[in-house]
């Protein structure tokens, strides 16, 4: 079974959040970001677990090709969050990656 239009379309998001993700991560980091930058993050986000959710729900109607792309997104942001996180090296330490977890440690001072 190929990958659909709507599949495809869903992938693409994802990926692009998924990017946007990682280049905030990267920025603040390097301590670049401000409080717009951060909203900006948080909507792109939730946008990527949101599409990447419906990898994860039984007979959610994607092929096992795009459920795959969408897991290996998450899995992207994932890692990222761990390299470049806020809390660095307590980041990647962690056993979880959730987003309460995750926005605890970008709210830190």
């Amino acid at each position: 079974m190929s990958i659909t239009q709507l599949e495809q379309n869903m992938i693409d998001k994802a990926r692009a959040a998924q990017e946007h993700a990682e280049e905030f991560y990267r920025q603040h980091k390097a301590g670049k970001t401000d409080a717009e930058d951060y909203e900006a993050y948080q909507s792109q986000y939730h946008a990527l677990s949101t599409l990447v959710a419906f990898a994860h729900e039984k007979d959610s109607g994607l092929s096992v090709e795009a459920i795959q792309q969408l897991r290996d997104i998450e899995d992207a942001e994932a890692a990222a969050f761990r390299e470049y996180g806020p809390a660095g090296d307590a980041a990647r330490d962690t056993t979880s990656d959730g987003p309460l977890t995750r926005l605890m440690q970008l709210c830190r001072p």
